[in-house]
């Protein structure tokens, strides 16, 4: 069964999307802890899928040593978001 989601007369599907390792090919679920280029550690809170053709889409991380919550591009970690 698909669930559709109607908002202001737009019909939008369900996000489908998955983060991917680029580096491994696995799937990366929210929760799981992700190093930037640098080697920092983080933990995946989210994702948002890209807009367009040229887009990456954004994911949204918490920095395990400070507890800030950003959003960067998803090649920072070394992902990458695919539908």
């Amino acid at each position: 069964m698909t669930t559709v989601i109607i908002l202001s007369g737009m019909v939008q599907k369900p996000d489908t999307s998955k983060v991917i390792d680029m580096h491994s090919g696995k799937t990366v679920s929210a929760g799981d802890t992700v190093r930037d280029f640098r080697g920092g550690a983080a933990k995946l809170i989210s994702h948002s899928r890209p807009k367009h053709e040229n887009s990456t889409g954004r994911v949204f991380v918490e920095d395990i040593d400070t507890g800030i919550r950003q959003e960067f591009y998803p090649g920072v970690y070394g992902l990458e978001i695919v539908d």
